[in-house]
């Protein structure tokens, strides 16, 4: 099936729109979509969904035939698309090519995703080069931790515009901007379907379509895929690399960023050469945080790069990932680093690479992207015996079972957050840490604990201090907002 006209789909009017968002959160779509998700998720990807649509189509309401038709590409008989959507909203979205009659039934161009709350369309993956992707786990994952409140924010290379929804409730105005026009149509789609009128959707590189104006957020996920010597979409690829766009745009981003501004840009950077993005911004004004996911390996990195190409399913694939396999190996490559970048006005001349315990970086929330910035700002300026910190969320201390004899032993840890990474602590350690987490500053807490473990009064942060710091580049620690 072709793609789904653009002028066709930009002529849908508002208020159809509007009415089927209306109908579709009645219905909790969003949830609904949720738990059809986690169908048949101990199965081969390919065999999930024919589970899914098995399990949808033996039930008889609305959410399921809507599940069917807009997010898993199954078709409907049309008295059944009528019943889900209205009789005339469907005739609506056949007209606007948003559906399509199909050997008698009724089918969907686009697909529908959704994060949380935010519903977004976007083209099939099978569509080409051309395809404007809705809601995938990367922009997932920048969406929880790319969130800020203030007057203007603006989502660079919108795609769909579900950065831009997201950020909506929390800004006065969002500007969106994409180098696509077919980006442009269904971003306002979009926005029609979740009756949002605070964003504006602008067509142009980069950022000269929002030139003159200064934000108090920036959020940006880039094309960062390398590109094989065919590759003719702009959507996908970063260059040859994969990093030249989004270094173009990492030094250009100073100059758009208004004081007390943020930017939060997600990417992969191949390497080698080493990751410095402090030389690429070469902006003093700005601080520079890299919170980097351990490095993908090269194999793992062809896999990813041509299934976003090619459906994993097609016999195209395995050649595909050769090519990319081959290309890295050309380019002298050996791994690529997911990487959130964040400059801060705030906090100038702050540098800092923040590891990263799991390459899950969907489980990072804005307020732990912030207890990661305020650590390294705290170490960096030296200030720690009067820090007030407290363990970080869902820190635990589990008892390990050594040898007989053998000192005990605990584990620090924390499930699901990938900034916490697992430590092994003795009984002085974790004694100190609790006593941390409880007293009004680290001095404090080193002046009671010290003693209790034979370090003298005198030398009791000199000692102690280090210990306390590297609790802290941890992630057991945080800083007490």
């Amino acid at each position: 099936m072709s793609i789904a006209s653009a002028a066709a789909l930009s002529a849908i009017p508002d208020a159809v729109l509007g009415e089927l968002g209306a109908r579709l959160r009645a219905t909790g779509f969003s949830t609904a979509l949720a738990d059809a998700l986690k169908i048949g998720r101990g199965v081969a990807i390919e065999l999930r969904r024919p589970i899914r649509l098995r399990r949808l189509r033996a039930r008889d309401d609305s959410a399921a035939r809507l599940l069917r038709l807009l997010c898993f590409g199954d078709a409907l008989e049309e008295r059944d698309a009528a019943a889900a959507l209205g009789a005339s909203t469907l005739r609506a979205l056949l007209d606007g090519d948003l559906l399509a009659q199909v050997e008698g039934k009724v089918v969907a161009r686009l697909v529908l995703t959704a994060a949380d709350e935010i519903l977004c369309f976007g083209d099939p993956f099978e569509a080409g080069s051309e395809a404007i992707m809705a809601i995938g786990v990367t922009t997932r994952a920048l969406a929880k931790v790319g969130r800020g409140h203030g007057r203007l924010a603006l989502d660079l290379g919108c795609g769909g515009g579900a950065l831009a929804l997201a950020l909506a409730p929390h800004f006065e105005r969002v500007i969106a901007t994409d180098l696509a026009p077919r980006a442009a149509v269904i971003a306002r789609l979009n926005l029609a379907l979740a009756q949002v009128d605070n964003v504006e959707v602008r067509i142009g590189d980069r950022f000269a379509p929002a030139a003159d104006e200064r934000f108090d957020l920036v959020v940006c996920q880039p094309p960062f895929l390398s590109a094989l010597p065919d590759a003719s979409s702009k959507t996908l690829h970063g260059g040859t690399r994969g990093d030249e766009l989004p270094r173009a745009i990492l030094a250009e981003l100073p100059r758009h960023l208004a004081a007390g501004g943020r930017a939060v840009v997600l990417t992969q950077w191949p390497v080698p050469p080493p990751i410095d993005v402090g030389s690429v911004i070469g902006d003093p004004s700005l601080g520079v945080f890299l919170l980097e996911a351990p490095p993908l390996s090269l194999d793992e990195q062809a896999a990813v790069y041509a299934s976003a190409e090619v459906p994993v399913t097609d016999d195209a694939y395995p050649a595909r990932a050769r090519a990319h396999r081959e290309q890295a190996h050309r380019l002298g490559l050996t791994a690529v680093i997911q990487t959130v970048v964040v400059l801060d006005r705030r906090f100038p001349g702050v540098v800092a690479r923040v590891p990263l315990a799991s390459g899950r970086v969907i489980d990072l929330t804005a307020e732990r992207v912030e207890d990661a910035v305020q650590a390294r700002v705290l170490l960096a300026g030296g200030e720690l015996a009067r820090a007030r910190l407290r363990l970080s969320p869902g820190v635990r201390f589990a008892s390990l079972v050594g040898a007989r004899g053998a000192p005990p032993q605990w584990a620090a840890f924390a499930e699901k957050d990938p900034l916490v990474e697992r430590t092994f602590l003795n009984a002085a350690t974790l004694d100190l840490l609790r006593a941390v987490a409880s007293a009004k500053d680290v001095a404090t807490a080193i002046t009671t604990v010290g003693p209790r473990h034979g370090v003298p009064a005198a030398r009791g942060l000199e000692l102690l201090g280090p210990v306390v710091a590297a609790a802290l580049e941890k992630g057991i620690l945080r800083v007490d907002r």
